[in-house]
């Protein structure tokens, strides 16, 4: 799926992210991520990676935190 699908989904409702070049559904996931399901509220739509790599905190709440793969 490209970007533009994603964000005409993400419109009607579906919870999707980016990473680099990837589309994913985080809406399940959302629920059992271990920094709770607050980490995705703002974050639908975003590219991920400045918070997988601890570059970025979401919305300046958090610390920064370098997730292993």
């Amino acid at each position: 799926m490209s970007h533009a699908d994603a964000m005409m989904k993400i419109s009607q409702g579906a919870k999707y992210v980016f990473y680099d070049d990837l589309v994913l559904d985080v809406g399940n996931f959302q629920w059992s991520h271990p920094g709770g399901s607050i980490m995705f509220e703002d974050t639908i739509g975003q590219d991920m990676g400045k918070y997988l790599h601890g570059s970025s905190s979401i919305g300046g709440n958090f610390n920064p935190y370098d997730h292993s793969y």
